[in-house]
């Protein structure tokens, strides 16, 4: 499954016009609140680390070809949320449209 991973990684990023990020994949144990994966970004040199928690190796292939979209799509949004998260609203009610944008381009990009 890793390898689909890193496949469905690759195809989203090129799906979603992302081929100048450097994006790396990290496989770890856990991740902080039952997350099967998170993404961390540096805008500033288009960077990105998705790390997928061993979990996701236990799901079926849609959703983890589900999460592997919904975590290049982040990348999209990262710095909007960045920044938005430190000036304008709430950080949890910023977090949940945030997730639910990102979530609703996963979607159209796995439906393709």
């Amino acid at each position: 499954m890793e390898r689909n991973v890193k496949r469905w990684v690759k195809k989203a990023q090129k799906e979603m016009l992302l081929t100048h990020w450097d994006i790396k994949i990290k496989f770890v144990k856990e991740l902080e609140d039952n997350e099967i994966a998170h993404v961390r970004c540096n805008s500033d040199y288009n960077e990105a680390y998705i790390y997928f928690s061993d979990e996701v190796l236990e799901l079926g292939k849609k959703e983890v070809k589900r999460a592997c979209y919904h975590e290049v799509a982040h990348i999209i949004i990262w710095h909007l949320s960045e920044l938005a998260a430190n000036r304008f609203i709430g950080k949890r009610e910023l977090l949940r449209a945030v997730e639910m944008a990102t979530e609703h381009i996963a979607k159209m990009m796995v439906r393709r």
